[in-house]
């Protein structure tokens, strides 16, 4: 009996769950590289990487170098202080591989000089393109080792199965084999180990936990002769419990205490983020007590939100020298990508991060909130041996130049032939003002992707000097200089060398360039003069005699080598792997030989006869991504070439080699081009809030280019964000890509975990007037999924359009808005149907001329169509499918032993899709055996036919070669079933000339009816429950039957029994859960209730850290904030619910944000002044009063501290206006005060040489002075009858030098002497009485006493002794 497809209602619902998803879970590959490379760690005592193409393709290629450190350049830079470095190094969108991409906005790190570590923050084992760079710096990478913050069942249950022993007791643990070996085999230097799981697992396995890191480094230091060091983070203390002390301290040093051979645990200590002065204090103390160096210990920094807008609390980092106490951890710094316009800008922007705002690595500007970090570690360089040689590769680029020449006009990024970079970007000293700014230029390059531009308007007899590289090398005999540059002219262009390790200015010796060549130009200098020598720095010198505007100069290599012979070519070029996309693209890997002393390798593609840079790579197996072809290429294949690029930096001859496409390039269409995203170029005209590091413009990019490259709002939940098309348009397609498609928690549709930082309920409006009001244009709610791709109808053109978030997510306690893309599209989709992708169909030679074309997977509602022309006018075979599966075409009858089949498919309601093709061949090998692959369903009801799809035999052939057969093929034969025999039945299976066998069994459809074949909880069923919660009876349980509808009963049904739950206290339990004779058993935790307080523990720190330095704040806004910030500390570990610290967060940055800066008041005091001077002035009444009154007013705002700049601005204006405004009075008489003035000054002489008390002289004077003013400037009646009165008072004023009549006083203080205070009661009358009384007693002793002072002393006493009654 041959068996087909499944027959009748019955048939068909039974087998609906095996055609649904045919080959779902194995479908053939689009892509050969992975994102990331995964090892099951935990636990694994057997870890053995497999002999494969993709572990070689992952592999470091490059050993950690040695680094030398020259002179501190920055006077505030710590001598012993290192940073670690936590970045999510790579993207985590679709098409990431582990190799470089497309992209030329890209993390591509190159601040190496600082770091002394670096951790792939993305997972335990880095890729290839993040070690390499690492260790040509000569800095150590980690994977990280991450538990999550948790309490779960799950989690617990990881954490023991990681510390698990080989047996009690043994201090051997086969996880840390596995990660030993790992970090060998891939070639990294160890791991950061993030424990924040806590429970009962975890609880006092402190201990257990050390023991395993001391024993694997035991592990691979003596069994696999490899170190690897180790770095712990602030969460697992020594109770085993959570808890993040922020600092080192007795409650966690134990992961730092060394053994007694000396071997610690922890080689680094990464604080969490919240310390203080008090627990840096604490560290250093308690570093010192376990004879550990403060400097292993690394006060963190959270930068995901802020980048360098972060506070880098100075006042706690640095000692009363201004230096670092502890090391510095950044946590993120991967979040500058938020800040970068591009990948060209991103490079100043992470200059400002690593050395500041001035851009200059040699000074500190400590008036930020952020400071560099050139200004707290000092530098050091990978140069310490020769050969020396960079082209200043970046590691990405907008092109690829080879000798000066374009080979390459797409954008791309290879972190791993990165080279190394300057030292010092940028250190610059300028004779005059005009200094000569450096850049990576992407626009033109000698060999690579960029060369260093040095640009600027240079003046006359100006010399600049810009310092380069330290280095640490040792010169001979056969030493020479390389330099590759460009332009330059009307300038002196020197290279300097110095041996001097700081680089003092008379230690360089110079190498004159020519400058007269505008083109690319090498040249070689001998330098053996210098042998013996060891340079310890490089510089480029600028000289210019002439002013010069618009100079530019590049520089596009710099080379020391002791030998400039050509490196060999690479050797044994072939071809590992490879998929044809269409005739006119593909990928591939490639292997040859490695070169010895090869610095990188260069790959290079033939494009329709012209020679195209296609990659670069420091391994020897290279992943070709971007293979394509295009008028020119003849016949079936496609030459590519490798290079070698030595160390030394010359360049070797080209070995070919050729990817066969077995197809001419006319004999597919080509893939069609995506849609036109109309949000690029859109600016933002408003948004509601948005991280000071992850702006609102980042949705509008098109971009995932890492964790930081999107729209984040921490501070509310609802937000919204509207932008300005470049032009009116129709939207008829809204893409939004949400938190997961950056790769955080993605949302898994299979189990329907994930998806919580996803937004959940969003609209987008429009508007076609900027004074129109929006218009509601879709609404999406409910939403878990990553991206959203929404169609709709629409005719409305408009070019404002605006986002507005309801719900930012779905119940994280990380809640935010994030947005990583917001794409609109004025298509629908594309009308053409997709085409079903090359690599899922294949051409299985059966017998003879006879072929089964196989399609892994055929959308639902699509026809496909088989033709034996390109022309399409020879159908073969056609099918139409109802529902998403594979079909194999049977016994197609084809010509020749080799040739092509081309196919075409139509989705319901589209056009055809482009042309694809698959190349079929004669079998070249005879069949071995069959066997079972993916078996059938193998029980039936009696009746039933057999139900065989999805089920698949794998063929064997005699060359080795397997072959995958669908058990639905014509092909294959089935003999002996029986469908109304009841009982067992061994199948025969043939295919071809083999057979294998398979057992059934046929039973009563009553019986199967009635016999449940499985019990199952959904894949969400909670598992963790605080104390004293319930278990949710209403939770459906799914019952499955061999035949039949599945049913679901709630746990609560008669029929259901639930054992073993206990919520009363915390617990690890197992709960059973029977239906008839079926049982499933399922742990569950019973904890605490669970409330994460650590964002809240960080804004505090956050909001301490601004109110304690920012001194220019409105006592008002501050004292707002304070009190919610104690709101926020007793609320600190005492909340009832996660949305409580929440909101409480959310309450901080609102009052953040509300923080009011002091006004300047500056232009203000002045203005006050000068109105002061003007009301002196004779003006009309009526404007002279509206002066006063204004005056009045701003003396009123100046003495206001929380006034807003807009009101001392509006008040400023008004004042000024006020002046304006003044109109003349009509002059007035002065004679009687010109006649006092003459008469004033013809006695002073003779008042100054009489016995009148200085006092009484000076008043005199400074009346008259006063007299003069108003006589010789224009005031008015009121100052000039002032001035008058004031002159003559002082003259009759006049006091006689003498002893004063101090009488009254003294009787006066007598009788104060004589008050019993006792019976007194109000202490401040008291406290003052006493004070007026001493210095009464003063003045009476006083021999120099004026008469004045005499009678102000008597007439205080007097007041207070009045007081006191």
């Amino acid at each position: 009996m041959k068996y087909k497809l499944l027959k009748g209602a019955l048939a068909v619902s039974m087998a609906v769950a095996f055609a649904s998803n045919a080959y779902a879970d194995d479908l053939p590959k689009t892509s050969l590289v992975k994102q990331k490379i995964d090892i099951d760690w935990i636990g694994n005592d057997e870890w053995m990487p497999e002999d494969s193409i993709e572990n070689e393709i992952n592999k470091s290629s490059v050993e950690k170098v040695k680094r030398s450190q020259g002179s501190i350049v920055n006077p505030l830079a710590s001598v012993d202080a290192k940073i670690q470095v936590l970045s999510l190094m790579n993207k985590k969108g679709e098409g990431t591989t582990t190799v470089g991409g497309p992209e030329f906005k890209a993390y591509t790190f190159d601040f190496w000089q600082y770091v002394d570590s670096m951790i792939f923050w993305d997972g335990p084992i880095p890729t290839p393109d993040v070690i390499d760079p690492a260790h040509r710096n000569g800095v150590a990478i980690y994977g990280t080792l991450f538990f999550n913050w948790s309490t779960s069942t799950e989690d617990n249950e990881r954490f023991k199965n990681f510390i698990t022993e080989d047996s009690p007791g043994s201090n051997t643990f086969p996880s840390a084999r596995t990660l030993a070996k790992a970090a060998k085999y891939y070639g990294f230097d160890g791991y950061f180990i993030n424990q924040e799981t806590t429970g009962s697992e975890t609880s006092g396995k402190a201990e257990k936990t050390i023991a395993l890191m001391q024993y694997m480094k035991d592990y691979a230091k003596n069994e696999l002769d490899y170190d690897i060091r180790l770095s712990w983070y602030d969460a697992m203390a020594n109770s085993g419990n959570r808890n993040h002390v922020n600092g080192v301290s007795k409650a966690n040093h134990y992961f730092l205490e060394a053994r007694d051979d000396g071997q610690v645990p922890a080689d680094e200590f990464f604080m969490n983020f919240n310390w203080t002065n008090s627990t840096i204090n604490t560290t250093r103390d308690t570093m010192k007590e376990i004879n550990r160096s403060p400097f292993d210990a690394y006060a963190g920094f959270e930068l995901q939100a802020g980048s360098y807008n972060t506070n880098i609390r100075r006042e706690d980092l640095v000692g009363s020298d201004n230096k670092l106490r502890t090391s510095i951890g950044l946590f993120t710094p991967d979040s500058i990508q938020g800040l970068s316009l591009d990948g060209e800008d991103y490079h100043e922007q992470e200059r400002k991060f690593w050395t500041g705002f001035g851009g200059d690595p040699t000074t500190s500007d400590d008036s930020f909130k952020w400071s560099g970090m050139a200004r707290f570690v000092r530098d050091s360089t990978p140069v310490t041996s020769l050969p020396f040689n960079t082209f200043f590769n970046t590691g990405h680029g907008k092109g690829y130049f080879i000798d000066g020449n374009l080979s390459k006009k797409d954008t791309w990024n290879q972190r791993s032939v990165q080279e190394i970079l300057p030292t010092w970007r940028w250190w610059v000293r300028s004779t005059t003002d005009s200094k000569i700014a450096p850049r990576f230029d992407f626009d033109d390059a000698y060999n690579g992707p960029n060369s260093i531009a040095f640009e600027g308007n240079l003046e006359s007899k100006s010399t600049n000097d810009v310092m380069l590289y330290s280095t640490d090398v040792n010169l001979s005999d056969a030493s020479k200089l390389v330099v590759s540059h460009k332009a330059g002219a009307n300038s002196t262009v020197r290279i300097g060398l110095s041996d001097d390790a700081n680089y003092s200015d008379d230690s360089f010796i110079y190498y004159e360039l020519d400058t007269n060549n505008p083109d690319w130009l090498t040249e070689t200098f001998d330098i053996s003069n210098l042998a013996g020598k060891n340079i310890r720095a490089i510089k480029i010198q600028f000289v210019n005699d002439e002013a010069t505007d618009d100079y530019k100069f590049n520089l596009g290599q710099l080379a020391i080598v002791d030998d400039q012979s050509q490196i060999q070519a690479p050797s044994n070029v072939e071809v590992l792997d490879k998929i044809v996309h269409t005739a006119k693209s593909a990928e591939a890997i490639i292997k040859f030989d490695r070169v010895p002393d090869a610095a990188y390798y260069e790959v290079f593609q033939n494009v329709g006869g012209n020679e195209e840079h296609l990659t670069s790579s420091s391994s020897n197996y290279i992943y070709l991504d971007r293979l394509k072809r295009a008028e020119g290429n003849q016949g079936t294949s496609q030459e590519i070439y490798v290079r070698a690029v030595g160390k030394n930096g010359t360049r070797s001859e080209k070995t070919p080699a050729s990817i066969d496409y077995e197809m001419d390039i006319s004999d597919t269409d080509s893939m069609p081009e995506e849609s036109e995203n109309v949000v690029i170029g859109a600016n933002v005209l408003g948004v509601n809030a948005e991280n000071s590091g992850e702006l609102g413009r980042n949705a509008l990019s098109g971009t995932i280019s890492g964790n930081s490259d999107k729209w984040c709002n921490n501070y509310s939940y609802d937000s919204w964000l509207e932008i300005e098309l470049t032009e009116p348009r129709i939207i008829r397609r809204w893409v939004m890509d949400h938190a997961g498609a950056g790769g955080e928690d993605p949302y898994d549709p299979a189990t329907g975990k994930g998806g919580s930082m996803n937004t959940k309920d969003f609209k987008l409006s429009y508007k076609v007037n900027p004074e129109d009001s929006w218009t509601e244009l879709k609404v999406i709610t409910n939403n878990k999924l990553n991206v959203t791709d929404i169609s709709f109808d629409n005719d409305v053109k408009a070019k404002y359009y605006r986002l507005d978030i309801g719900q930012a997510h779905n119940g994280t306690p990380w809640g935010a808005t994030r947005v990583y893309n917001w794409k609109m599209y004025e298509a629908k989709e594309d009308k053409a149907t997709s085409p079903i992708p090359m690599p899922y169909v294949k051409a299985t030679n059966t017998r003879d001329d006879l072929y089964d074309i196989t399609f892994a997977e055929i959308p639902a509602n699509t026809r496909v169509k088989l033709f034996a022309d390109r022309d399409l006018s020879e159908e073969l075979a056609s099918f139409d499918s109802k529902e998403k599966a594979a079909h194999t075409f049977n016994d197609i009858k084809l010509p020749n032993n080799k040739g092509i089949v081309y196919y075409q498919s139509i989705e319901e309601g589209k056009d055809p899709s482009p042309v694809m093709a698959v190349v079929y061949k004669a079998r070249e090998s005879e069949l071995e055996s069959i066997a079972i692959k993916k078996s059938p369903n193998t029980i039936y009801a009696q009746g039933e036919d057999l139900d065989l799809r999805g089920a698949s035999l794998e063929a064997t052939f005699a060359n080795g070669s397997k072959d995958e057969i669908s058990l639905d093929n014509e092909n294959v034969i089935i003999d002996g079933y029986n469908p109304n025999t009841l009982g067992k039945q061994v199948l025969t299976i043939k295919y071809l000339d083999k057979e294998t066998s398979l057992e059934v069994e046929v039973k009563s459809i009553d019986d199967l009816k009635s016999t449940i074949k499985a019990i199952e909880l959904p894949a969400d069923f909670k598992t963790t429950y605080e104390i004293g919660e319930d278990l949710d009876m209403d939770t459906k349980l799914k019952v499955t039957f061999y035949r039949g509808n599945p049913i679901e009963l709630a746990l609560s049904d008669k029929n259901v029994k639930v054992e073993g739950f206990d919520s009363s206290k915390e617990m690890t339990g197992e709960l059973v859960i029977t239906y008839k004779d079926k049982s499933i058993k399922t742990k569950y935790s019973v904890v605490k209730p669970v409330i994460n307080y650590q964002r809240l523990e960080q804004k505090i720190a956050d909001v301490e850290g601004v109110l304690k330095t920012d001194d220019n704040l409105t006592p008002a806004s501050k004292a707002k904030l304070e009190k919610t910030l104690e709101d926020a500390k007793k609320l600190l570990n005492n909340a009832n619910s996660q949305d409580q610290v929440d909101q409480m967060v959310t309450k901080l940055d609102q009052g953040l944000k509300s923080l009011t800066s002091k006004a300047n008041k500056g232009k203000l005091d002045k203005l006050i002044d000068q109105a002061n001077e003007k009301a002196k002035g004779n003006y009309t009444k009526e404007s002279l009063d509206n002066l006063k009154r204004k005056i009045d007013q701003a003396q009123k705002i100046y003495d206001d501290e929380n006034i807003s700049q807009i009101e001392v601005n509006k008040i400023s204006t008004e004042l000024a206006r006020a002046m304006f405004s003044l109109k003349k009075e009509k002059a007035f008489d002065k004679k009687e005060l010109d006649q006092q003035v003459k008469e004033a000054e013809a006695k002073l002489e003779d008042i100054k040489n009489r016995s009148y008390t200085e006092e009484s002289i000076k008043a005199y004077e400074d009346a008259l002075e006063k007299a003069k003013e108003a006589l010789e400037n224009n005031v008015n009646k009121e100052v000039y009858d002032k001035a008058l009165k004031d002159l003559k008072d002082a003259s009759l004023k006049l006091e006689v030098k003498g002893e004063a009549n101090k009488a009254k006083l003294k009787n006066l203080i007598a009788k104060a002497d004589r008050y019993d205070l006792s019976k007194f009661k109000d202490e401040n009358k008291i406290n003052t009485f006493k004070n007026d009384l001493n210095k009464a007693k003063e003045v009476l002793k006083d021999k120099n006493a004026s008469q004045k002072e005499v009678d102000q002393a008597y007439s205080k006493l007097l007041r207070s002794m009045f007081g006191l009654r």
